[in-house]
């Protein structure tokens, strides 16, 4: 059986990669960045990494992209397991399917 201990998501993640690009790189002030970034969608930020900043975000490490699940097993109970995996999809699941059991 699994302890799922953290889940660190990676939802805000785009968002602020392309907030910081337009900052940094783009000269705009945070105001102004938070105002082109409003309303966008997932694609747009894509594009905008991608046309303004030759960044294309999916090869940013899955750190970033994914996040990072800490758990544990009750076998091994000091030693905490991460993945950077995409948690919405079932692969975790079917890795791990004892972390949507109760104890």
């Amino acid at each position: 059986m699994y302890q799922l201990l953290l889940f660190q998501g990676h939802i805000n993640n785009l968002y602020n990669t392309c907030f910081w690009k337009l900052v940094q790189e783009g000269s705009m002030s945070k105001t102004q960045a938070e105002e082109r970034l409003r309303g966008t969608l997932s694609s747009d930020k894509n594009e905008l990494l991608f046309s303004q900043f030759n960044c294309n975000y999916n090869n940013e490490p899955e750190l970033f992209k994914k996040g990072t699940v800490l758990f544990r097993t009750k076998k091994s109970k000091d030693k905490i397991e991460k993945a950077h995996v995409d948690i919405i999809k079932d692969t975790f699941w079917n890795e791990y399917p004892d972390l949507l059991e109760p104890d």
